[in-house]
């Protein structure tokens, strides 16, 4: 009887279609887990940014407030230092309660002080995040408001070195030992000087030179003062962009 080999079937090979297809397929997947992460990462990004531009605002209106008490506080020195330079020749010869006060004040309690609240800018600068800040409106007025403090801080250098040029000077002039002793108090903001002559030196050139630099410290504080003013409309206007900007209100 005649025997037949058995019939071998023989596979295909694979068609290049059907590895382009498995190709795009395995791409596909790729791509779409890597566009998920990046939508992931904006979304947090957005969220930090949010965040960030809400705890500004906080820090804004801070200084805000903090400005308006260092303006009044400016305004009551300035009436103090009219007081003095106004008066000055006169006040030198007899005595005057109100100069002497204003005076003392002028001396002993000295200028207010302002530091703004950069909480929320000192966050982004030291973790790298102004670069969530990706509104160039709002980052060129940020980066703004921050020179504008800045500057202040630079001023404020002069102010406290006329300051205690002033201090130093007065110290040298005028007895606050004896004022202390008739008072028994040293509150000097709140202290009514009385009657007495307090000046240990009192020739000519060394009272021009103390009018001159008590001037000087009028006008450094004057300028201080309207910088603080400046200071102030930045950060409304800035708190008035990032509400916008941001859709906050």
């Amino acid at each position: 009887m005649e025997t037949h080999p058995p019939h071998v079937h023989h596979t295909s090979e694979k068609k290049f279609s059907n590895y382009f297809y498995e190709f795009l397929m395995l791409f596909l997947a790729v791509f779409c887990g890597f566009l998920a992460e990046n939508l992931r990462e904006a979304n947090v990004e957005k969220h930090r940014e949010i965040q960030y531009i809400k705890s500004m605002i906080e820090d804004l209106k801070k200084d805000t407030g903090n400005i308006s008490i260092a303006v009044k506080e400016f305004e009551v020195l300035s009436y103090s230092f009219d007081t003095v330079l106004n008066n000055f020749d006169r006040s030198v010869i007899s005595f005057s309660q109100p100069w002497s006060n204003s005076f003392v004040r002028i001396i002993k309690k000295g200028y207010p002080d302002y530091y703004y609240t950069d909480r929320t800018l000192q966050q982004l600068k030291n973790s790298g995040g102004m670069r969530l800040i990706k509104n160039q409106i709002v980052s060129n007025q940020i980066v703004d408001y921050d020179d504008a403090n800045k500057d202040f801080i630079t001023e404020d250098g002069f102010l406290t070195f006329i300051q205690q040029k002033a201090f130093d000077t007065a110290l040298r002039m005028w007895s606050f030992k004896r004022v202390e002793q008739k008072t028994h108090s040293t509150k000097w903001g709140q202290m009514n000087v009385p009657e007495g002559d307090y000046w240990i030196i009192r020739d000519i050139e060394s009272l021009e030179y103390l009018f001159n630099i008590i001037s000087q410290f009028h006008r450094s504080e004057t300028f201080q003062k309207t910088r603080l003013l400046e200071i102030q409309v930045q950060a409304v206007q800035l708190i008035e962009t990032l509400n916008k900007e941001y859709k906050l209100d």
